[in-house]
């Protein structure tokens, strides 16, 4: 942040906002000369999805890839019932966890477990 980098030509960028993984601006793009935008909005992007229901699995799979890549998976024994655990026991339970991507105001869980590990705000 704060810092200026420059674009050239077929460069992206809001790409995370667009998928929802982050709220926050990575910065503020301005143009130096004359230059041709594509701009893609969200609501745009969510229609299309919607009216193409097999790219939300793919798109899916980018925005999860991009979440655990920014350390938003984490090892069982980092949570306070589980520390005094045994090791095997841990790798055993880890696992059986299954990661899923839960779109902001969806429900995180139907019926409350146990234990949830999220990246991001609930």
């Amino acid at each position: 942040r704060g810092s200026q980098v420059s674009l050239g030509r077929g460069a992206e960028f809001g790409e995370r906002s667009l998928l929802e993984i982050t709220t926050e601006a990575g910065g503020t793009a301005t143009a130096i000369e004359l230059t041709l935008v594509q701009a893609l909005h969200q609501n745009i992007f969510r229609e299309g999805l919607r009216l193409f229901p097999r790219e939300t699995a793919y798109i899916d799979i980018v925005a999860a890839t991009w979440l655990n890549a920014s350390g938003g998976s984490r090892d069982i024994t980092d949570i306070p019932p589980f520390v005094g655990c045994t090791k095997a026991f841990c790798r055993q339970v880890n696992g059986n966890l299954r990661t899923r991507l839960v779109h902001a105001g969806a429900p995180i869980f139907g019926a409350a477990p146990t234990v949830a590990m999220t990246s991001g705000s609930s």
